[in-house]
């Protein structure tokens, strides 16, 4: 699907579970980077009634695969603790999401009546989320890593077991020409310097461009649609639409020493100057848009 279609998917999630007596439209507009106190205590919450269920000690104990076995739930399906955690913390997929509403009525955090209002409440995504999701890699790799990779040994600080599965899939290359760049591209944003240094500021996804014309040297006017996810806010929110942009071609990025780019003139998350360059996403055309999986490893 394009990234506007799967776009849609968060905002028009339909969640139906008969044996739950479940039917809710979630429109899912928040924006959420990182654990927040509040999440992680709903996440430990739900975690809790599933160990109540399973009379284990306490919510650690969850595993990583379980069922619910009861005549409420459907006795041969999987769940996974890793969606639990995504959803909660903004990465979620769609189908992460589904999951975990269904287990947060089951478990009485909310009604069936009140399950898009608890939806909207506590899930959410950001940029890598977003874009990770669509791609079928782990929503955890951070935006730097399409452009350098993590390296293919050692350990990378923070991570969760999802990036390491799909480490290997990281970096993309750059765009090397304007007739290059396609439906579902990376779109990395190359700015000012954050607080801890980091100049990898943005990320998203390209919906479809059009070249405008003849290029005039290393210079291309195009008409540009992207999907992203840098804010909270609804549907429109996320969509930059018939956006006329001029592509500029050339060894453009210092992080990229020696490398041939596209990209065109934009803005970091502080309004300062910044370059938005395409990475061909093609090599990842293999693996399907996130449901449970991270690039073809169910579960992790």
């Amino acid at each position: 699907m394009s990234p506007f279609e799967y776009l849609d998917r968060y905002h028009k999630l339909q969640v139906v579970d008969q044996k739950l007596g479940l039917a809710a439209n979630v429109n899912i507009t928040k924006y959420i980077s990182g654990w927040t106190h509040d999440n992680m205590g709903e996440y430990m919450a739900v975690l809790s009634s599933i160990a109540v269920f399973h009379k284990l000690k306490g919510p650690s104990l969850v595993p990583d695969r379980f069922a619910i076995d009861d005549s409420r739930m459907h006795s041969w399906e999987t769940f996974y603790k890793a969606s639990v955690r995504r959803t909660f913390e903004g990465r979620g997929s769609p189908d992460d999401i589904t999951d975990t509403l269904r287990l947060a009525v089951w478990g009485g955090r909310c009604s069936t009546g009140g399950a898009s209002a608890y939806a909207a409440k506590w899930f959410g995504q950001d940029c890598n989320a977003f874009v990770g999701n669509y791609q079928g890699v782990s929503p955890s790799s951070a935006i730097f890593a399409y452009a350098l990779g993590y390296g293919g040994s050692g350990t990378i600080p923070g991570a969760t077991p999802d990036v390491y599965a799909s480490r290997n899939l990281l970096p993309l290359n750059p765009d090397k020409d304007f007739k290059e760049i396609a439906e579902g591209d990376v779109l990395c944003t190359y700015g000012s310097a954050d607080k801890n240094g980091n100049r990898w500021r943005h990320i998203a996804l390209v919906n479809d461009i059009t070249l405008l014309g003849q290029p005039a040297g290393d210079a291309q006017d195009a008409i540009l649609s992207i999907a992203e996810w840098g804010a909270a806010g609804d549907l429109p929110a996320h969509k930059v639409e018939n956006a006329k942009v001029t592509l500029k071609r050339g060894k453009l990025c210092d992080a990229l020493p020696g490398k041939t780019v596209t990209a065109f003139s934009g803005h970091d998350p502080e309004g300062k100057a910044a370059l938005r360059i395409f990475f061909d996403a093609s090599s990842l055309w293999d693996y399907d848009s996130r449901g449970w999986q991270v690039g073809s490893i169910e579960g992790v």
